[in-house]
Parts: C-alpha cells; sequence; structure tokens
C-alpha cells in the first residue's frame, strides 16, 4: 500500500504541466552581432574623424604661429626696411583662378617642417591708403608712399598628406611710418647738359628710396617739380645719352628747395668699316721670320665661334681634323703634320703654330720663344722640322683643311679642293714676278707690300 501510494508521488511530479524556459534564437543572435558591428564600424568611422579633425586643429594652429611668427619678425623692422614688393610671384597651389600673390625677391618663399608637416610661408607688402575709414591696397607699386604698407602673411599646407588638396591661413597687419609727414615738401630744379649748358628735356629725376617719388623736366625749359616728405632722400637723374648723377639732400617740412643736376653727355662717334661672319676657324697672322736669330716662324689662328673647335691630336697625327697645308712660290701644295700641345682652339680665343719642334725630325716637344721680352709657349708645332716653312721674299701661301683635303698620311688631295678649304692667305713675290699660289688664293687680295 506505501508503495503504490509513492509511484503515484513520482508520476504526479513527472508529469506536471510544460516548464517555463526562455532564450534567443538563431535569427535574433544574428540580428544582435549585426548591430554590434554596426556599432563598432561606426565608432571606428568616429575615431578617424574626431583624428582627422584634431590633425586639421593642429595644422591650422601651427599655421597660425608660423604666421603670427613671421609678422612680429617683420613688425621689428623699421618702416623702410619694410620695402614693398614691386615684381610679385603668384602660388597657384588653392586656387588658379585666384592665384595668393607673395614677394619672391625681399622675402622669398620659405618652406617649414613643424610637427612632421611642411609648410610653405609666403610675404607679400603692399602700399594702402585709408579712403572714408576702410584701407585700400595700391596695385601699383611706384605710388607715392602713403606712409601705411599692408602685411600680407600666407602660410599653406597640405591638410591630407602628400598628392592631397591645400590649406591656406592668412593674417594682415599695417605698419604705419612714425615720421610720416604729410608731403608738403615741394622740390624744384633744372637738368642741364654739362657741356652746352642747355636744357635737356625729358630728363628723369627720381628718389632712390622711393620709387615713387619722380618727376620729368620740361620738353623746353628742362625744369621739373615733385612733391615728397622731409628727410634725407638721394635724388637721381639721367636721360638718354647722359651719364646719370646722384645728389643728396635733406628737405625740412614746408620748405621749398632747388636741386639742379648737370649731366655730362656720353661720348659718340661713327665707325665706319666691314662686318665678317665667320663660323669657322680662321688664319689671323703668318709670321715668316722673327725672333733674336730671325729663326722663328709661326701662324696665328683665332676661333670666331662660341664654341670650342678641335684640331687634332698626338693619338691622330695623320688624319686631324683640321690640316695646316703650306704652299710654295711654284703653288705646290704640303700638308704638314702636327705636334700638339693643345688640341682644342678655345671658344673666341687664339691658337699658335710655331717651328719650334724638339727633337729635330720627329718632334715631341714644342719650345717655346721669345718675342720683345715676352715667353711664347706655342699651342703645337711642326712634328718634322722644316726649318723655315716660308722664306722671307717668296711667294706663297698657307691653308686650312678639313678632313677630305688629304689623302693618306696627309698627301693632298686636289679633288676636293677648294670645297675642302676652310680658310687660306697667299702672298706674292714682286720682286721676282712670281705669283701668289692659285690654290691658296681665297677673295680678292691687297696690294699693300707685307715684307
Amino acid at each position: 500500500m506505501r508503495q503504490a501510494n509513492s509511484q503515484r508521488a513520482f508520476w504526479g511530479v513527472w508529469n506536471h504541466g510544460p516548464m517555463n524556459r526562455s532564450g534567443l534564437s538563431l535569427t535574433e543572435l544574428m540580428i544582435a552581432v549585426a548591430l554590434i558591428g554596426i556599432g563598432i564600424l561606426g565608432a571606428i568611422a568616429s575615431y578617424s574623424l574626431i583624428q582627422r579633425a584634431i590633425q586639421g586643429s593642429k595644422a591650422r594652429s601651427l599655421a597660425a604661429n608660423l604666421a603670427q611668427e613671421k609678422m612680429q619678425i617683420i613688425m621689428q623692422k623699421s618702416y623702410y626696411e619694410i620695402l614693398v614688393t614691386t615684381a610679385p610671384a603668384f602660388n597657384t597651389s588653392i586656387n588658379p583662378t585666384n592665384p595668393i600673390p607673395y614677394d619672391p625677391n625681399y622675402f622669398i618663399p620659405e618652406t617649414i617642417l613643424e610637427g612632421s608637416i611642411v609648410f610653405t610661408r609666403l610675404t607679400y607688402v603692399q602700399i594702402v591708403q585709408e579712403v572714408n575709414g576702410v584701407i585700400q591696397p595700391i596695385s601699383d607699386p611706384t605710388t607715392p608712399d602713403t606712409g601705411m604698407r599692408q602685411i600680407t602673411i600666407s602660410t599653406l599646407w597640405q591638410s591630407g598628406g602628400s598628392g592631397s588638396s591645400y590649406d591656406v591661413l592668412t593674417i594682415q597687419n599695417i605698419i604705419n611710418n612714425p615720421n610720416t609727414v604729410m608731403s608738403d615738401v615741394i622740390l624744384k630744379g633744372t637738368v642741364t647738359d654739362a657741356v652746352t649748358t642747355k636744357p635737356i628735356p625729358a630728363a628723369l629725376v627720381d628718389v632712390a628710396e622711393n620709387v615713387g617719388w619722380r618727376a620729368s623736366t620740361d620738353p623746353l625749359l628742362g625744369n621739373y617739380q615733385m612733391h615728397l616728405s622731409p628727410g634725407t632722400f638721394d635724388f637721381v637723374a639721367s636721360a638718354q645719352g647722359y651719364f646719370q648723377k646722384v645728389n643728396t639732400l635733406t628737405v625740412a617740412p614746408y620748405a621749398t628747395p632747388t636741386l639742379n643736376f648737370t649731366l655730362t653727355p656720353m661720348s659718340s662717334g661713327t665707325i665706319q668699316g666691314t662686318a665678317w661672319l665667320n663660323n669657322h676657324l680662321v688664319i689671323s697672322q703668318v709670321v715668316a721670320t722673327t725672333g733674336t736669330a730671325n729663326d722663328i716662324e709661326y701662324v696665328e689662328l683665332y676661333n670666331p665661334t662660341p664654341f670650342a673647335i678641335e684640331i687634332g691630336s698626338n693619338n691622330i697625327v695623320n688624319s686631324p681634323y683640321i690640316a695646316p697645308i703650306v704652299w710654295d712660290q711654284g703653288g705646290n701644295p704640303s700638308p704638314h703634320h702636327l705636334y700638339y700641345n693643345n688640341s682644342w682652339v678655345p671658344a673666341n680665343g687664339y691658337y699658335l703654330i710655331a717651328n719650334t719642334g724638339s727633337p729635330q725630325g720627329n718632334a715631341t716637344s714644342c719650345n717655346s720663344f721669345m718675342i720683345s721680352g715676352t715667353v711664347i709657349n706655342p699651342d703645337a708645332c711642326w712634328e718634322i722640322a722644316h726649318g723655315h716653312t716660308f722664306v722671307q721674299g717668296d711667294a706663297g701661301g698657307f691653308s686650312l683643311g678639313d678632313v677630305t683635303s688629304y689623302t693618306g698620311t696627309l698627301g693632298f688631295n686636289s679633288t676636293t679642293w677648294p670645297s675642302g678649304r676652310i680658310d687660306s692667305v697667299a702672298w706674292s713675290d714682286t720682286a721676282s714676278g712670281n705669283a701668289a699660289p692659285v690654290g691658296a688664293v681665297e677673295g680678292t687680295g691687297i696690294t699693300t707690300p707685307v715684307w
């Protein structure tokens, strides 16, 4: 009986109604994960924006500090040390259609690395004036000084690093001339010719310290007048065809001083002659006999071009770039070998060839010689000593030929002459009646004796 009751109690507990249990389905779990991911991504994006904003704020603060630093440096200068920008350049990094003007000469652009950011600092100084309480820049830097100058400092940087767009921060300030007095000084004077004492029309008088203070003389009377402020200035008078003159004068307030100038005319004259244009090496001198023992002869060449010209070298004595050719009174040409101290004729320079080769017969050097107490070192000499190549009193000639003017080991090539001629000079022997060698003649000869 007791056992049956126990069994009923057990089944009574087991068959109790459904259990009240709670939990998440798979769909709910996925939605929750997605929401958490969106939140994390939003936080990351917000962090990036915050970081970019911090970096931008840092860059702008550094740019402001750099601009203020430059402004303070300039403002500590005296008024006349802050020179007006007369020829501005323009930076197009921000806006090509509205570029930033700056001074490329007096206050040159500065590149500064600060806080791992590269900044460019530009300075621009203008003359300004006050019109109805408003400061207005004057674009013309030659305008008479108003006593006020506007300083503009622009600091540029790339906000996103190299390759990104530029940002700019600009500050401005006005500096006044503490010594400014209204332009109450009237300077007058006359500019005259120092030789004729006559007035010089259209002469210009200006102030070196202020390019805006200037005046031109009257076309008939040669007098001028200008308004300026008191002070000590250098006045410059100039006119075409005259040397300029500078006079220093101190002018007091409300004064009407007179400052006259006398200008010295530049020398002038007339030159007549013939201008020759040569684009190749030319023969400037042929000297048959000179030296203390009359044993020296030389040829001087001249290079009228703006480029050096190579003649040859000791490595190619049998095939030079330019061959010296000697003509005897019988009209026979003889290309000569040279020993070279120098291989090149300098631009607008000279080159000397002499008969001072040493040793005789096969020169390996060129001896110096003396003329009028001056030691001459030739650039080249005959490799094979010929004694006197040019015989005084005989007809003869000397030519320069290109690589087509000779064959083999410097044999004269008559088939390419005179097309292979670079330059040539010839002379005749009037005493013996020997004419100048035809092959060496170039142009029309002169009849003046040269011996």
